[in-house]
This record gives structure tokens, C-alpha cells and sequence, in this order.
């Protein structure tokens, strides 16, 4: 498979094509005086990209701190928690109201099991 190469003066010279008719290697009128400043894309290897991960936050409820998925399945999934209080490692199920109610008497029997 061959890369089809698009010569360009400098590489750092700013380009605009956006597929629309007119943009054949010229920067459109609007895109470059907008209201708001000018529009512009300088090419930029993958390389120099740094990516910075998201951290995700602490989710507390009542006093369990919420940890990672366990386990998943169609009627809900399992989570790790940690009880803040005793620093005691417990799973929770937590359960999918809207496929509970296709099952008969399915949220009766679910409010049994709750210890």
C-alpha cells in the first residue's frame, strides 16, 4: 500500500483542506478571518504528542469507597468497595432496575436478599 504524499513548502506552514469545493491548496476566506481569529492546523508528528491519562476520582457512597468492576453480567455488575470504617474488603452487586421488572415478582426477591 503506497502513501500518497502532499508536498508542502514549509512544514510548519499552516494548510487548510476541508473537502469542499474550493479548498483545493488554498486557504478559505472564512476559515481564515473568522470573527473569532484565524482557524489553522500545523502537521505535527505522533511522536511528539504527549498524552496525559485521565484519574479517575474517588467515588464514595454512604461510607464504602467504590473500587474496580469484578465482574459483569446481564443484570448488572459486581464491584469492589472498601467499608471506610473497618477497612474491610466487600463486594457489591449492583443491579439493573429496568431487567429486574421483566422477571415476575424480580424486585421483591432481590429486596429479600438484601442482607
Amino acid at each position: 500500500m503506497e502513501e500518497e504524499h502532499i508536498p508542502v513548502e514549509d512544514d510548519l506552514a499552516p494548510g487548510a483542506f476541508f473537502g469542499e469545493p474550493g479548498d483545493e491548496g488554498q486557504p478559505l476566506e472564512r476559515w481564515l478571518n473568522d470573527d473569532e481569529g484565524p482557524l489553522v492546523f500545523y502537521r505535527v508528528n505522533s511522536q511528539d504528542i504527549i498524552y496525559k491519562a485521565k484519574k479517575k476520582r474517588p467515588k464514595m457512597v454512604g461510607h464504602y469507597l467504590m473500587g474496580d468492576v469484578l465482574g459483569e453480567g446481564s443484570y448488572g455488575k459486581v464491584k469492589e468497595v472498601l467499608d471506610s470504617e473497618t477497612l474491610c474488603r466487600r463486594a457489591v452487586k449492583i443491579l439493573k432496575r429496568r431487567k429486574l421488572r421483566k422477571i415476575p415478582n424480580g424486585e421483591q426477591n432481590v429486596q429479600r436478599c438484601v442482607i
